[in-house]
């Protein structure tokens, strides 16, 4: 769910989005989709424009009316949408080929009011992201299933820096704080990584996987 003022949207199975009252749960209103969301839909006060995400990997940028803007085709999956200051970030997940070798497992980044591509950054084979990317300093971090942290540049999608294997895949959204970029794998260890450029400052071992 996606809270905004003082309403609350949610993407449903039954292939629509719903806006509910965020105080009482009245619902406001329902938006036919083709198929069912995947991703928790967004609202742009900035651009007055509602973004939405369905299963077969389809970003669609509505306006305030819920208006078709545009619509961008991933390809892939996309399980999480996020408004940055660089402009609308997800990450496509190519589930027909098990390998991860596919080019349409890849993060992108869209101009929100227009759905123009803006940057595409193709992966290395084996990594997916589940998560919601954190940016940082410039920088996006995406941590995936092939136990890596991903650093690329926040306006051209350039990869600045690639954290070693880890022995277990990271499942937990990364979270930043001065001058370091924590993720934790679902071996139960929290990594410490330097923002600049992806040293290891740290691990602290908590004894159990963690999953948030």
């Amino acid at each position: 769910p996606f809270l905004h003022e003082n309403e609350l949207l949610v993407g449903s199975s039954d292939n629509a989005i719903y806006g509910f009252n965020a105080d009482s749960g009245t619902p406001r209103w329902r938006h036919p989709m083709t198929k069912q969301v995947i991703a928790p839909p967004l609202w742009s006060a900035q651009e007055r424009q509602y973004y939405f995400v369905d299963e077969e990997g389809i970003v669609q940028g509505l306006n305030f009316r819920r208006s078709p803007r545009w619509s961008y085709e991933t390809g892939g999956n996309v399980y999480t949408l996020e408004l940055t200051p660089h402009g609308l970030l997800g990450f496509s997940i190519d589930h027909a080929i098990q390998d991860a070798t596919s080019p349409n497992n890849y993060a992108f980044m869209l101009d929100p009011s227009s759905g123009t591509e803006l940057w595409k950054s193709v992966l290395a084979p084996g990594e997916q992201s589940y998560r919601p990317p954190v940016v940082y300093q410039g920088k996006v971090f995406i941590v995936t299933t092939h136990g890596t942290v991903v650093a690329l540049d926040g306006e051209t999608g350039q990869l600045v820096w690639r954290s070693g294997d880890a022995d277990y895949p990271f499942y937990s959204k990364p979270a930043t704080v001065r001058h370091l970029v924590f993720a934790a794998h679902s071996g139960g260890i929290i990594e410490g990584f330097n923002v600049r450029d992806g040293s290891l400052m740290g691990t602290y071992d908590c004894g159990s996987p963690i999953r948030t």
